[in-house]
């Protein structure tokens, strides 16, 4: 239940019960569902998991997303809101189109000359609004390499197999396997209690290479039925239990095989094989370019992955169901260096000369595809975006887009709560106004959103009601380093026991990228167009020499660390602050999630944490090496005297509980009169 009051909200959780232990992660989940996300796409927007390929309206929380990074990271958020506005199609060369509101952004880097390609590739994340066409698109190259030796065959024993020949529990993960595993996807389909694949009548050589490997693999000897009239050769492999097992692994409806998730991360080596018998099976080639032609969405994209990773950049083109025909993806090498990569895979002579202004660049981490065309166009429905652990970006079809850092807070905030089994009806969450500000209504705790830079006041007075009660305030850097910095140096003098969170954008972002208290002296703002002239202010100096007892650092960028951080902050008596270095990724263009991840790195045991000079020195290291090094985790912990413990009236109980009917409050207004 929420109450508003001028520009305040009350936040109740929902469901809570007097003896309300064993908190779990779930149990402080909201029962709404998350509206706010600033950045989004439409709902049909595909994304790469492993080992698909999944509109986002589909995507659920713990299914694992391609990241900017070329690795897969669990998903922790879905989001969605109602849009009406702006809407951006970004058509990209090679990969075709994906639409997003105004402000998503996307991992690119600057054309420097027109028509002129770039030596040098500098990444960035920026919004759609501010894209120009021929800017690059940087897509990631898959990271993950996990190699196996076996995989298990995966199928079910009933009673009608009883005379059906025994095949192997698991098979060797050799040239010979994958090799099958590309024949079957390209030629190959299940009828009943056979793998059936179908060649063409030319292609012997491909027929006796299957009928050999299902021989050395599974010991079952093939047959092979000619059919003149179609012009094509039939091995049939009669087994049931082979029938079951390449069903679950691959599929067998043409329009959903997909490669197995094991397969999209073995090492390249043992892929090319794979890749080989695809293109042998619904493979093209020419005397000067090569394709591939499926009716599986998530084949295509998969082939897509697995040429980018042999350093092969295809370009997919689609085509739309006619007569008979269903809707087909097509992936097409022309280009000479690509091209002659995929006849090295083929085992065939290398056919083309390089081409030294070839539009097509890459290297060891992305393809630089440029951007053809931006369309805006105005939408009315909803949208859709994602919280990406650790990667805080996903990747579809055409490019890499980032996600919000909010989330990233919340998730080890939950985690901690959840570490800690807090009672949700003894725990409040106090906020004052901005994006860091809506934290409250997505934990199922007690809430109080106070008005703008207020949080601390709320916070100290609900500790002092009732200094039974867990609080924590959360704010932002200009909530809380500007028009809340009174109130933030005052309260630390004092030591209420209450934690305070600060998410440190080092910009102002709901108000769209104005200069705040902490944005580094030089950036350049909406409201510094020359560069910040100022000294940016300096929280963990401030909060050491202001009275701080427990004073610490984090990164939104690593959810585990800060899980951490938080739940000792919330286990000090005394007043206990966290600034977090939270990317704003749609404003701040500066201080990013790479900015920050090679220069970060994170206070050992060797740091004296009851040493106020060491912890001095340290929160000064940032600006002494020009933000090279700069160190998160604990710079400060002292043990004081608490203020609320302090004060007589409470000594007993807290205020909340007192019996206040016979209290004499008759000599104030006579001070009055």
């Amino acid at each position: 239940m929420r109450k508003r009051t001028w520009n305040t909200t009350i936040r109740r959780g929902t469901g809570f019960r007097g003896d309300d232990m064993g908190v779990t992660i779930k149990d402080l989940d909201v029962q709404e569902k998350i509206q706010w996300c600033p950045g989004c796409v439409l709902p049909d927007t595909l994304i790469h998991t492993n080992p698909d390929i999944i509109e986002i309206k589909d995507l659920e929380v713990g299914d694992k997303v391609l990241g900017f990074d070329g690795e897969y990271h669990r998903i922790t958020e879905v989001m969605s809101h109602h849009h009406i506005g702006d809407m951006y199609k970004v058509t990209v060369k090679n990969f075709g189109t994906c639409d997003l509101t105004h402000e998503h952004p996307l991992y690119i880097s600057r054309r420097v000359q027109k028509k002129r390609n770039n030596s040098e590739f500098p990444l960035e994340w920026v919004e759609a609004e501010h894209l120009k066409v021929g800017d690059y698109v940087a897509y990631p190259i898959p990271k993950q390499i996990t190699d196996v030796e076996q995989v298990r065959m995966n199928y079910d024993v009933n009673d009608m197999d009883r005379k059906s020949t025994a095949i192997p529990e698991s098979v060797a993960v050799g040239p010979e396997f994958m090799r099958l595993l590309g024949y079957y996807l390209a030629e190959g389909h299940v009828h009943k209690r056979e793998v059936v694949l179908t060649f063409n009548i030319r292609e012997r050589e491909y027929v006796q290479d299957v009928e050999s490997i299902i021989s050395n693999l599974f010991g079952l000897k093939a047959t092979t039925k000619e059919r003149s009239e179609k012009n094509t050769i039939e091995i049939h492999a009669s087994s049931s239990l082979l029938a079951r097992a390449f069903r679950n692994l691959l599929g067998s409806d043409a329009a959903n095989k997909k490669i197995p998730q094991f397969a999209m991360i073995l090492p390249p080596e043992k892929q090319a094989e794979l890749l080989k018998a695809l293109w042998r099976g619904d493979g093209w080639i020419s005397d000067v370019e090569a394709s591939y032609k499926t009716i599986s969405l998530a084949l295509c994209n998969q082939i897509k992955l697995l040429l980018l990773r042999q350093g092969i950049i295809p370009s997919i083109h689609s085509e739309e169901p006619h007569g008979i025909h269903k809707k087909s993806y097509s992936l097409f090498v022309k280009e000479p260096d690509c091209f002659n990569r995929l006849m090295g895979i083929m085992g065939v002579a290398s056919r083309k000369e390089g081409n030294p202004r070839s539009l097509i660049i890459k290297d060891s981490n992305y393809v630089y595809l440029p951007i053809k065309r931006i369309e805006k166009y105005q939408h009315d429905g909803t949208v859709f975006n994602l919280e990406v652990e650790d990667a805080e970006s996903y990747v579809t079809q055409n490019a890499t887009l980032h996600n919000c850092g909010n989330f990233g807070l919340i998730t080890a905030l939950k985690g901690a709560l959840a570490d800690l089994n807090l009672p949700r009806h003894e725990t409040v969450l106090v906020s004052g106004i901005g994006c860091s500000s809506k934290l409250p209504h997505y934990v199922d705790t007690y809430g109080f959103e106070a008005i703008h830079g207020r949080p601390l006041p709320v916070a100290s007075a609900v500790k002092l009601a009732n200094a039974s009660l867990n609080v924590i305030a959360v704010g932002g850097d200009g909530d809380g380093y500007g028009i809340g910095v009174q109130h933030f140096v005052h309260i630390m003098r004092r030591n209420y026991d209450l934690t305070y969170i600060v998410h440190n954008n080092q910009i102002y972002g709901l108000t769209t990228g104005q200069a705040s208290p902490t944005s580094q002296k030089g950036m350049k703002t909406k409201t510094t167009p020359w560069g910040v002239i100022e000294e940016p202010f300096r929280p963990l100096v401030t909060a050491i020499n202001g009275g701080a007892t427990f004073v610490a650092r984090g990164f939104a960028g690593d959810p585990a660390h800060l899980k951490g951080l938080i739940r000792q902050a919330i286990e000090h008596k005394g007043f206990s602050f966290i600034d977090v270095f939270q990317p704003c990724v749609t404003f701040n263009k500066l201080n990013t999630y790479p900015w920050f991840q090679e220069r970060i790195y994170k206070l050992g045991d060797g740091h004296d944490k009851g040493d106020r000079w060491a912890a001095l020195k340290k929160a000064y290291e940032g600006e002494e090496t020009e933000y090279k090094k700069v160190p998160i985790g604990v710079f400060y912990k002292a043990d004081k005297p608490r203020y609320e413990e302090q004060l007589p009236q409470l000594k007993d109980k807290p205020l909340a509980k007192q019996d206040i009917k016979d209290v004499d409050i008759s000599m104030a207004y006579e001070e009055l009169e």
